[in-house]
């Protein structure tokens, strides 16, 4: 199945833009990669979503499985989805996390990997931001207008 950025609910495109430019800014410009993620955040209502996000993808970094395009792009990769499926996966009660820890190689660090990302997964969740990609609510498949409103990230 084919995913386009624009196409995400708000939830995916902030997570998913916020690991671009964690990955891909620079440290060097006015504000920097870290104070724009941290902006972002907040702006959504996550307060520590920058140091969450920062755990997050560090622990991702260091299998080398973690392959993120460019700020621009709008088809998004497999490792793209995986990312947010795993926080989607992480919101829940239950958390069945065997496939990605298959995926990106952590059998070493399981257990550091599964607190980061549900304590990130929830602090997503509490601001009530929707990261689940596999289906649309009926109010946005009743209000075909709404949806394309809310779902775009600028």
């Amino acid at each position: 199945m084919s995913f386009k950025y624009h196409e995400l609910p708000f939830g995916a495109q902030l997570l998913l833009w916020t690991s671009r430019v964690y990955i891909h800014g620079s440290c060097r410009s006015n504000p920097n990669k870290y104070q724009l993620v941290d902006l972002a955040y907040k702006k959504a209502g996550v307060d520590n979503g920058c140091y969450l996000l920062n755990e997050f993808l560090n622990i991702l970094k260091l299998t080398g499985f973690l392959d993120l395009q460019s700020i621009c792009s709008q088809n998004l990769t497999e490792c793209e989805i995986n990312l947010i499926r795993c926080i989607e996966e992480h919101k829940k009660e239950y958390i069945n996390n065997k496939y990605f820890i298959k995926v990106w190689n952590l059998d070493d660090a399981a257990d550091s990997f599964s607190h980061i990302a549900k304590s990130l997964a929830l602090a997503l969740k509490n601001a009530g931001l929707c990261t689940n990609i596999g289906f649309e609510t009926d109010i946005q498949k009743r209000n075909p207008i709404t949806k394309e409103i809310s779902k775009t990230l600028h």
